[in-house]
């Protein structure tokens, strides 16, 4: 019988925190070494805020032009921004938001990454969400008429599927989606069974790291080491047809140093094509010839 491939690909990206004294080019010839798709670029809050954004000593122009050449994606451009339910933070992050997706415009990248909200002692899930849907609203507006859209990360007050819902739900915004980390989803006690079906099309952009997870908090370790079900959260998204962004960020300062010399980053990439390795399924839509009559019988006239 025919074989079809129906699973839609994945691709793979690792962000430059883990390597942050890599200048630009070394950055991009690393990145195809190592037969990744794309990098994501991590800018820094206080640098987005000001307004003068220079990305690994380079300008805008110099980074599009560098990663255009080499064929090699901007996968995200990312920022620690979160909602913290103060007025004069949030107006800060709130203008740092509106530069991020400016410069993503600028490069030609269509995600940029925030994180959640702060969800403090004595405040109630649903009160931040509100806050956080309305302060992110006009940046919501601006992304989308930018062509760029903002995926917020679950590593703060909104760590399972269903807080994310929540957050989302308010914000309403067809701009802005999830970037699910599968750690920080397990750590609070949700694996990807439930994560994935509840979120579907809700997930722009995914992030994956591994640990040992003990109530003393995770041991962070090299992919496929520790405990968190990745093959599993993988194969979860094959099954919804996603075909985004796998990026790569560890957390581990000792994981990170050795990610330097290329071995994590190999190791890491090459469990991730295996973990998604297309699987072929037998098409039933297929044609048999019809079979020739026994030459003894007899046809009529």
């Amino acid at each position: 019988m025919d074989a079809r491939i129906i699973t839609r690909l994945m691709k793979f990206a690792f962000s430059n925190s883990l390597c942050a004294q890599w200048d630009l080019d070394t950055l991009i010839t690393r990145a195809k070494e190592y037969g990744y798709d794309g990098v994501e670029l991590s800018l820094p809050v206080e640098q987005l805020a000001s307004g003068q954004v220079m990305i690994l000593g380079a300008d805008v122009e110099k980074v599009k032009s560098s990663f255009t050449a080499a064929g090699v994606e901007v996968a995200a451009l990312a920022s620690a921004i979160s909602y913290r339910s103060s007025a004069n933070e949030d107006g800060r992050s709130a203008k740092a938001i509106e530069k991020l997706i400016e410069v993503a415009q600028q490069i030609g990248c269509p995600m940029v990454k925030i994180r959640d909200g702060q969800v403090r002692r004595g405040q109630m899930r649903s009160a931040v969400a509100t806050g956080m849907a309305r302060w992110l609203t006009p940046a919501a507006d601006m992304a989308s008429a930018c062509g760029v859209s903002i995926a917020i990360k679950n590593c703060c007050g909104f760590r399972t599927a269903e807080q994310m819902w929540l957050l989302l739900e308010l914000i309403e915004q067809p701009s802005v989606g999830c970037c699910w980390d599968v750690l920080k989803a397990q750590v609070a006690g949700e694996g990807p069974v439930l994560s994935v079906p509840m979120l579907n099309s809700r997930i722009f952009c995914v992030e994956v790291n591994d640990a040992k997870i003990a109530e003393s908090g995770p041991q962070y370790c090299n992919l496929g080491e520790g405990d968190v079900q990745l093959a599993k959260f993988l194969t979860r998204l094959q099954g919804i047809g996603y075909d985004g962004w796998v990026t790569l960020a560890l957390e581990s300062s000792s994981t990170v140093g050795q990610a330097t010399n290329g071995g994590v980053f190999i190791d890491a990439r090459q469990k991730l094509r295996q973990w998604t390795q297309p699987k072929p399924t037998a098409s039933s839509s297929v044609v048999k010839k019809p079979a020739k009559p026994p030459e003894s019988v007899a046809v009529a006239k």
